[in-house]
């Protein structure tokens, strides 16, 4: 999708009827993933909000820690867009909560995006000293990607 939107969302549309009758729960779990990051990046809030809902959901059940993570921080960016900070708040800190009692490979990079959002919803919401803090913890998490090309190409340098 980072070459060509659409075709990539038709792809992506054609692998989820595969997925769905094929009964390949994990692949679901990641098209909606992915589902929710294409309306979020078009612009349509209520839409990638409905479906970080369904991950979010979904993910609980099938006890797919990842995906649980991911899509508690898709429906905070959200809400964090949608200026309705305490939400994004609420759902972000129930993220990083869950991250501290539950680990994946790369945990870190959904760690550093709730930092991120938090940070800046601390930012408009008038709290420096939690922005701030907030931003020093994306920060000290970006920094555990390994290779430097791709640190250097995320969002808090």
């Amino acid at each position: 999708m980072k070459s060509d939107r659409e075709k990539g969302f038709n792809d992506l549309l054609n692998l989820e009827k595969k997925a769905h009758d094929e009964q390949n729960a994990p692949a679901e779990l990641e098209i909606l993933n992915n589902k929710a990051f294409y309306y979020f990046i078009k612009g349509d809030y209520d839409e990638a909000y409905s479906i970080a809902k369904v991950l979010v959901r979904r993910a609980n059940s099938s006890k797919n820690s990842r995906l649980y993570a991911i899509g508690l921080n898709r429906q905070g960016i959200v809400l964090s867009f949608l200026h309705i900070y305490d939400e994004a708040e609420k759902t972000l800190l129930q993220s990083q909560n869950f991250l501290s009692k539950n680990s994946f490979p790369e945990d870190y990079l959904v760690k550093a995006q709730n930092y991120q959002l938090l940070s800046d919803n601390y930012t408009h919401t008038s709290q420096p000293e939690k922005a701030l803090d907030n931003f020093k913890k994306t920060i000290t998490e970006y920094l555990k990607i390994s290779d430097e090309h791709e640190r250097q190409n995320q969002p808090a340098k």
